[in-house]
């Protein structure tokens, strides 16, 4: 089953700033068994998601880029090797990642990282080293470039980088991780929205944030120690790697800085369906209560079509745009399943399960990447979390999970 075009809205991967590719890189050609032996896939030790590429410089060592592994924890990555076939290979443990020193997840400079895997890479025909350049290459050279793409059919490597294992909403994007002010892939804020006047406007508004204090995606205070949010966005992140930010409508000053001792992803989520796309986070120690920051109820009745629904993020405005420091919001128009179906291709009409809700107003207004795992709301209540979208505001409906679909799910793990 072919891809078309949506986007998954969290922010990480830069490989995963663009649609999925339909099957390769545009014009380029299935490896074949042996031919790109220093090839390496890192993959979600949580779920065996391929995440990025590696190339294996050592008996234990794979570089890569800073971007896929900044967060991570070595006991969350695997590392698979001597293999064309997502489904097959050597499976080794990552031991130790370091990432460059000035890394800079805003201008994207000295975007390098290392893997130490716990046991030594066997080589042989499909296994072995490659050398690390040491001559500083220039214009007009040509380049292979291996950036990792698992096909689906056939299960094969592909100069590209990964696709899922199964369908997929058309063109979807996996961004989990940084909404970064140099990165045009990742950058501005809900579609069509209005800047926060101030953080009391949404006082249960959170961010979640890397250990470098970089917002990746968005949260909803539902309790003193808890928010809501996205698998996609915490799926294979360690509690060291999560920061919670409540108080400030501001992405880049104020607020108050929570350290993350639990996280819980619901037991469905599917990484290629995006079904069940529902995850909490719980901080060390309590919120304080004030204007800036409340919590607020988790919605219990079912929401059908035509009710105004209000969205608060730090998303993308376009696609490119630009990041705003100001959060944005937007008054929203829900729909009934079935009207959101049918305004979906067929094929991404699949994924529209009952658990999830739409909103659409007009083309030019919706979420957009880095508003994932934020609120919907409508009255008091949060309705709905942000999932996935045809990037962005292009005339589809954006797809949330509903609620109350997930509440007594939430409340049995708090």
């Amino acid at each position: 089953m072919k891809f078309s075009a949506v986007i998954l809205l969290a922010v990480f991967c830069l490989c995963r700033g663009a649609s999925l590719p339909q099957g390769r890189v545009v014009g380029g050609q299935p490896a074949a068994v042996g031919q790109f032996p220093h090839m390496a896939s890192l993959q979600i030790a949580a779920n065996g998601n391929h995440f990025c590429g590696g190339s294996i410089i050592s008996t234990r060592w794979v570089l890569s880029a800073a971007h896929c592994t900044i967060g991570r924890q070595p006991a969350d990555v695997h590392v698979v090797v001597g293999t064309i076939n997502r489904l097959q290979g050597t499976l080794h443990q990552a031991s130790q990642v370091i990432n460059h020193e000035a890394y800079n997840a805003n201008l994207l400079t000295n975007d390098v990282s290392v893997v130490e895997v716990q046991t030594p890479f066997i080589f042989n025909d499909n296994v072995r080293a490659i050398g690390v350049g040491s001559v500083y290459v220039g214009g007009g050279v040509t380049a292979t470039v291996l950036l990792t793409q698992f096909g689906f059919n056939p299960d094969e490597v592909e100069p590209v980088y990964e696709s899922p294992a199964a369908p997929r909403p058309e063109g979807v994007y996996f961004d989990d991780d940084d909404v970064t002010d140099a990165n045009p892939g990742f950058q501005g804020r809900v579609v069509g929205g209005t800047s926060a006047t101030s953080a009391a406007q949404f006082p249960y508004m959170a961010s979640l944030r890397t250990a470098a204090n970089a917002h990746f995606c968005g949260a909803t205070i539902i309790a003193t120690r808890t928010v809501l949010s996205a698998a996609h966005c915490t799926v294979g992140r360690g509690t060291g790697a999560v920061r919670v930010v409540v108080g400030t409508h501001l992405r880049l000053s104020g607020g108050v800085s929570h350290a993350v001792n639990r996280i819980v992803n619901h037991p469905s989520y599917n990484a290629n369906t995006i079904a069940f796309d529902v995850s909490i986070v719980q901080t060390s120690a309590t919120f304080t209560f004030n204007n800036n920051v409340q919590q607020i109820a988790m919605g219990t009745a079912h929401v059908g079509g035509g009710v105004t629904a209000i969205v608060s993020g730090w998303g993308q405005t376009s696609h490119p745009g630009s990041a705003p420091n100001n959060l944005q919001w937007a008054a929203l128009t829900t729909l009934t399943n079935a009207d959101c179906r049918n305004r979906h291709t067929a094929n991404n009409a699949q994924f529209v399960f009952d658990h999830k809700m739409c909103t659409f107003t007009r083309n030019g207004q919706g979420i957009c990447m880095g508003d994932s795992g934020g609120p919907l709301v409508v009255g008091s209540n949060v309705v709905g979390i942000p999932s996935w979208v045809i990037a962005c505001a292009r005339g589809f409906p954006d797809v949330y999970d509903r609620v109350s679909s997930h509440r007594n799910w939430v409340i049995s793990v708090m």
